[in-house]
């Protein structure tokens, strides 16, 4: 199916994946192509218009831009929806009709204080005494205890949910000791099994339907992932999802873990064309596979998941794909944007990446760490939903950048009331908790502002996101608004205020 639609004079539009941000809004004047196969971090066959209009696929569309048109292509139907008059509308329209809002409740865990990740700091190579060292020097250091996700590398082998004995002789001690200090405790896991040695011939022999089958040889297929060739899970078969569970379910059992980090399992993995030995035995697509991973990692009380298609509406926390350490080019600037299309896509309980950025090859040995743009990094993420520490500050920055790092984490702690408030709302409406100014104020002007966002509607910030920037301009939407030190603002301005590096600018509807 193609569609063709011209768009308005400024008319400006979102969607298609939380990873566009600094490409978006569209309008008449952009050129812009995006292929039905692009899957990452969060992606919706969605597209949103300030002047109220969505367009809807019941499968993936391809979109081209250009001179003003619009063009949509899909196998499956496009739907064009015109009865809204902004933004808001557009969302609450399509969400409404296409997505709407289910499951359990989120564990306010993940809002209430801030979260750790072992992987910038150990990458590939978590320990025991390692981890516990960590937990000891964030609490050492003045932060609060939360979270606390052990990363890639813990495991005996990928498919092989056990702990490496080697570097963890007493996991469960390690978790007593971490809980005993008030973290809760996540590990890591993909839905992938290396296809040697002993565990994985055992469990083809327990259970002989287990991983995607080549339809010529019956054989489980392998994947290539970014960690090489595994046989791969097939979460909406009985068999692979008891499988896991089991293996999961044994580590909170016997080591008292909390919950999981759920990598992988995204659509490009279970790709026919990604994998060796032909196409899965299964009738269901790539995209539903990714959707069976996302809804058993639902069942955990305490999960991240960080790729899913067409899943908006599903309660569950998303994070941001891993960015760089620096301030564009999917770095800082990214974060606002980004953060804005995941809530239009349908998920409003969205975590910033890693403060400082998770990309890992940004901090291989030699890498330079910039103490200002992770300040700032740590502003932007304090009025997120929620945030994520993983590089150690105290070991990277100066003492009084540290200082300004610890200090956002305090702020963010802070606003946890009113956070939780935002959460319980957008639970039930499906809104998003990270707004622009566009959503929430229509046709005012605010169309193409990215670098500012609303946090629900009482709060109101604009960090700093570009290096040795002192002084930044600030959009008041209508209303008064008051900042820390208690100075009113009339909405419905712009002003040009100073934002030194100890100042993230963030103000309060009265």
């Amino acid at each position: 199916m193609e569609l063709r639609i011209k768009t308005e004079e400024n008319e400006y539009w979102w969607g298609g994946s939380s990873t566009l941000g600094e490409k978006l809004p569209l309008s008449r004047d952009s050129t812009f192509y995006m292929d039905r196969s692009y899957t990452e971090n969060q992606t919706m066959p969605l597209w949103l218009s300030t002047r109220g209009r969505y367009v809807y696929g019941t499968a993936p569309i391809d979109i081209c831009c250009e001179q003003g048109e619009f063009t949509f292509r899909s196998d499956g139907e496009i739907i064009l929806d015109s009865r809204g008059l902004c933004l808001r509308d557009a969302y609450l329209n399509a969400m409404n009709c296409h997505f709407p809002f289910h499951g359990s409740p989120l564990n306010q865990d993940f809002f209430r204080c801030v979260q750790y990740n072992t992987w910038i700091e150990y990458q590939y190579h978590p320990a025991q005494q390692a981890v516990l060292d960590y937990a000891q020097e964030i609490l050492d250091h003045g932060f609060a205890p939360g979270i606390l996700i052990i990363d890639e590398g813990w495991q005996k082998g990928y498919g092989q949910w056990q702990f490496d004995p080697a570097a963890f002789p007493d996991p469960g001690a390690m978790v007593k000791r971490l809980h005993d200090m008030g973290f809760k405790v996540l590990l890591w896991i993909v839905p992938t099994v290396r296809p040697d040695g002993e565990f994985f011939i055992q469990s083809l022999r327990e259970q002989p339907d287990l991983f995607m089958r080549c339809r010529q040889t019956g054989e489980p297929v392998l994947t290539r992932w970014w960690n090489g060739c595994s046989a791969l899970l097939n979460l909406a078969n009985p068999s692979d999802e008891s499988f896991l569970r089991k293996q999961l379910d044994l580590l909170m059992e016997e080591y008292g873990i909390d919950g999981f980090k759920f990598d992988g399992g995204n659509a490009d993995m279970y790709d026919p064309c990604h994998m060796i030995g032909g196409e899965p035995d299964t009738p269901l697509s790539c995209y539903e596979l990714n959707q069976a991973y996302n809804r058993f990692a639902c069942t955990y009380e305490y999960h991240e998941l960080k790729d899913s298609y067409g899943c908006g509406g599903l309660l569950q926390i998303q994070r941001l794909r891993d960015k760089w350490h620096r301030y564009d080019g999917e770095g800082l600037r990214s974060l606002i944007p980004d953060g804005a299309i995941a809530g239009l896509l349908g998920h409003p309980f969205i975590c910033p990446d890693m403060v400082g950025g998770g990309d890992y090859l940004s901090f291989l040995p030699g890498s330079i760490i910039d103490g200002e743009l992770f300040v700032r990094w740590a502003q932007c993420s304090a009025c997120f939903p929620m945030m994520q520490y993983s590089k150690k500050p105290w070991t990277c920055l100066s003492e009084e950048h540290c200082r300004l790092v610890l200090e956002a984490g305090r702020l963010h702690d802070r606003l946890t009331d009113y956070i939780l408030l935002c959460i319980k709302e957008s639970q039930k409406t499906g809104e998003p908790v990270l707004r622009l100014l566009e959503y929430s104020y229509p046709h005012m002007g605010y169309e193409t502002i990215v670098d500012e966002f609303l946090l629900g509607e009482h709060i109101l910030a604009a960090p700093v996101l570009s290096p040795g920037v002192r002084r930044r301009r600030v959009a008041f939407p209508p209303g008064v608004w008051t900042d820390q030190q208690g100075n009113l603002y009339e909405g419905g301005t712009a002003l040009d205020l100073e934002a030194p590096l100890d100042r993230l600018l963030w103000f309060w509807h009265r």
